[in-house]
């Protein structure tokens, strides 16, 4: 399955963890890799059936950010996710 996140870009690139019903105690189902600009991001996720908890876990790539600019983003939104669909 995929899965798209409609989001309003904040400048800063990101990755998503998606989870299913126990995001503390369990491995994602999948991951979107989010841009810096507004757009519809797509990832790849396990098939899932049955009704389920969806938890979406967000983290920047830090790794990528210079160390000058990565307080910036301290305590900042990382983005705005305005949609999210299941696709076939």
């Amino acid at each position: 399955m995929k899965i798209a996140l409609k989001v309003r870009g904040m400048g800063t690139v990101a990755k998503v963890a998606v989870y299913a019903d126990d995001y503390e105690n369990s491995e994602p189902v999948g991951y979107v890799d989010i841009g810096t600009g507004d757009g519809v991001y797509t990832g790849v996720v396990k098939s899932l059936t049955g009704r389920h908890s969806i938890y979406f876990v967000p983290t920047a790539f830090s790794d990528e950010l210079a160390d000058w600019i990565a307080d910036y983003f301290k305590n900042k939104p990382l983005f705005e996710l305005e949609e999210f669909v299941f696709m076939k």
